[in-house]
């Protein structure tokens, strides 16, 4: 499947390998819970822990219902649950490498009902488990028709909005090169998209991030603070989708 999606791959089934790995290192390690030798808890654990390998971007994969806590705990950097789908793999392995990987999975949603109104709203967020959960939280919403397109990166994120216009982006403000702050200052270049609409997930601190807002002209754009509240973003959205361009 990796190979087929242009990557170059090497495979083992003894996780003392992967925990004795030398240089050249791979860029990218997928790594099961349950192999031959070794737990791959301890393999995650020991590679993270060591200067020469700890930059090596680290998927744990597992059947368990607990995976996103033994990734979390083990230091990894993200996690497949089994069974997974294509699409949802080659998506993590792109984000992780920093690669391009587009989804777009239009809601059907009450598409009978022709009063409710539409949008089409660019998910950018180099997580997938955050991409995940603002998708569920706007399909579990029923009073807009909305088309989700989802994107990994900054770069991957601007070239979609620039062939979609979408009519809200949901940015998160960390990623890796390039930051939300970096994709609004691309934006504001091409006069097609100045003016798209955007949520800014963040942890930090939002008074800030409005002044740094102000600072670069920036009018249609609001802040959601990370955790973020399923009713509290279903209602910006509806709120932000509806009102008029600035």
């Amino acid at each position: 499947m990796l190979e087929d999606a242009g990557y170059e791959v090497e495979t083992t089934e003894d996780g003392l390998i992967a925990q004795n790995m030398q240089p050249p290192y791979p860029d990218l390690l997928l790594l099961d819970v349950s192999m031959s030798g070794i737990d791959g808890r301890d393999v995650c654990k020991l590679l993270k822990g060591h200067a020469e390998t700890q930059h090596v971007p680290i998927v744990m994969m597992s059947a368990t219902k607990d995976i996103e806590r033994i990734a979390r705990n083990a230091g990894a950097d993200d996690y497949i649950s089994k069974p997974f789908q294509m699409d949802h793999m080659l998506e993590i392995v792109a984000s992780r490498l920093n690669n391009d990987y587009e989804i777009s999975r239009p809601i059907t949603k009450q598409a009978d009902v022709p009063n409710n109104p539409k949008a089409t709203v660019l998910i950018v967020d180099d997580e997938s488990v955050i991409r995940h959960s603002v998708r569920l939280a706007l399909e579990e919403q029923d009073f807009m028709d909305i088309k989700i397109i989802e994107s990994s990166s900054v770069a991957s994120g601007i070239r979609q909005v620039e062939k979609v216009q979408p009519d809200l982006v949901i940015l998160d403000l960390h990623m890796p090169n390039k930051n939300g702050f970096d994709f609004i200052d691309i934006m504001k270049r091409n006069k097609l998209i100045a003016k798209t609409k955007i949520i800014m997930l963040t942890v930090d601190d939002t008074f800030k991030n409005i002044f740094i807002a102000e600072s670069k002209g920036v009018d249609a754009l609001y802040f959601l603070a990370k955790p973020f509240n399923v009713s509290d973003l279903q209602a910006m959205v509806f709120k932000t989708c509806l009102s008029p361009t600035i």
